[in-house]
């Protein structure tokens, strides 16, 4: 939605998008797969014991859910304060991002 139309005005304007926008993206997707992993442990848990089988869908949505959030980008614990950082203008402290 909103940021993927904005990213998409300042590539157009400014052939890129600024570096505290992109921080602030990474910390919408961060924040997005801690709420979906917090969504999938609810209804793992809510399925009981049978949940665990492979016959079980639910068990395969779970892995997935978890694997994709265990990705470094998506870790909420790292990109919640490198957000809170820059939002005060100080450096993100993530390895490899601008700012």
């Amino acid at each position: 939605g909103r940021r993927l139309e904005d990213a998409s005005a300042m590539l157009a304007t400014a052939g890129r998008v600024a570096d505290d926008y992109q921080m602030l993206m990474r910390r919408d997707v961060a924040w997005c797969a801690r709420q979906c992993t917090a969504a999938i442990d609810l209804l793992f848990d809510a399925a009981g014991g049978g949940a665990i089988y492979k016959s079980n869908p639910l068990q395969r949505a779970w892995r997935d859910v978890h694997a994709g959030a265990a990705n470094f980008t998506l870790q909420w614990d790292a990109v919640g304060p490198a957000w809170g950082r820059v939002a005060l203008g100080l450096r993100s402290g993530l390895p490899g991002f601008a700012i």
